[in-house]
């Protein structure tokens, strides 16, 4: 597996790095390729993007992981206005695709939490058509503020969604999620990791499972790519 990085030049000005890992063997077109924003305490280089990097690139699946641009500036900041995020996340597509040809070939988009949130409002504003959406911990609300959901955009997405959550995670109450996909009719599945957090993260006293669960997580991305595009109305595209 290699990794490639480079820079991405903005629309609104500056740059953010790229980071492209493909597996051993590349298809250009056919192999699936998986756009990946980092969450709100992290950027791409963060030890939960970097594992799922490279178990998806082991699986034949091509990850492209970028930086929002508060993280590409020194010490601590908050990180940027949501349509900065979106902006930042359409000119990252528009450049990987000219390195891994997707669109028009196999194109996939998500992130963690926050980077998820981006990736569905950039869908739903119809600017990019992948072929579906991963989300690894959607932050369905805040913690402890179950009443207030952060749903507006997934109704418009109208693509697969695959949301892999963990049955602990505080930021999204697992049986509120079965229920807001259902009354939504949000095409796509769930996987869950039982007992994880945010982060997937198991108790001390599960540990033994750890590895299992995040290899069955990765597990569940690639069949999830596998059964979309194995449908005729699975073609992506960007507009400019």
């Amino acid at each position: 597996m290699a990794e490639t990085c480079s820079t991405v030049t903005l629309s609104r000005g500056g740059s953010v790095t790229m980071a492209i890992d493909a597996p051993d063997v590349v298809n250009p077109g056919r192999t699936p390729v998986l756009v990946l924003a980092h969450g709100a305490g992290n950027d791409m280089r963060s030890a939960f993007l970097e594992h799922f990097a490279a178990a998806l690139a082991s699986r034949g699946v091509t990850v492209v992981r970028f930086n929002f641009p508060y993280k590409e500036r020194t010490g601590q900041r908050p990180p940027d206005r949501m349509d900065v995020l979106v902006d930042t996340f359409h000119d990252v597509v528009l450049a990987q695709s000219k390195r891994t040809g997707s669109p028009p070939g196999p194109l996939f988009l998500g992130g963690k939490s926050m980077g998820g949130r981006a990736a569905a409002a950039l869908v739903a504003a119809e600017r990019v058509r992948p072929s579906g959406l991963v989300f690894l911990g959607f932050p369905l609300h805040k913690a402890g503020a179950k009443e207030t959901l952060r749903t507006d955009d997934l109704p418009r997405v109208k693509r697969p969604m695959l949301f892999i959550q963990g049955t602990r995670d505080p930021l999204c109450d697992i049986e509120l999620l079965r229920r807001v996909r259902k009354e939504m009719k949000l095409p796509g599945t769930l996987h869950t990791i039982e007992g994880g957090d945010h982060s997937f993260a198991l108790l001390k006293s599960q540990q033994s499972r750890q590895a299992a669960e995040l290899s069955a997580a990765a597990d569940a991305i690639v069949e999830f790519a596998q059964n979309v595009l194995a449908k005729p109305a699975s073609k992506s595209d960007i507009r400019k």
